[in-house]
């Protein structure tokens, strides 16, 4: 039964598979994402935290996809080494991202809220971003940002704060890094 269910993740890698709304129109940098949109989240998010070692069941299924699915797309837009590995960054900044604003949705994070405090970033808050840095001004500056945005943050426990803001951090680091990577497979 094992050897189908692995099967089964691997005609993953060599299928096309229909991707999810918000990956449908990704540029080539965004081929990995594409083609692993059905496995499941908590998978693909092991297998990024691990430094593809993972050590779970699924996040060594997920490894083995995500090698097949790297090796197409090599192959299909004719990737050398610094555009794979511009767009394996894309790929775990995206898983990373995703989870993040969804662990972060229960208290009101979404990827507008998100986005909109990126895009206002000044280059040095960029830099300690994109270094998974953040400092207490930027901090302030965040939850700041999030009450403007309708974040009802009073009242919530000091764990559901820290959460929040975690959620948060991680959710602009990998969008920033998202950014980063599409930079480099360009070449820029």
């Amino acid at each position: 039964m094992r050897i189908v269910f692995i099967g089964s993740f691997l005609a993953l890698g060599f299928a096309p598979v229909p991707a999810m709304a918000s990956n449908v129109d990704l540029p080539p940098v965004g081929c990995i994402v594409t083609h692993t949109d059905r496995l499941p989240n908590a998978d693909l998010v092991d297998l990024v935290n691990a430094h593809f070692q993972p050590t779970s069941k699924g996040g060594k299924v997920a490894m083995t996809v995500v090698s097949k699915v790297v090796q197409n797309c090599r192959r299909a837009y004719g990737w050398g080494k610094p555009r794979e590995n511009a767009a394996v960054q894309f790929f775990s900044m995206r898983v990373l991202r995703e989870d993040a604003i969804e662990r972060g949705r229960r208290f009101g994070l979404n990827e507008e809220i998100v986005a909109r405090y990126v895009d206002g970033l000044t280059p040095d808050g960029r830099a300690i971003y994109a270094k998974g840095g953040v400092t207490p001004e930027l901090n302030r500056a965040a939850f700041a940002h999030l009450q403007s945005a309708g974040v009802k943050i009073d009242g919530m426990a000091a764990a559901d704060v820290q959460a929040l803001g975690q959620a948060l951090n991680m959710a602009v680091y990998s969008t920033i890094g998202e950014h980063d990577a599409e930079k480099a497979y360009a070449g820029k």
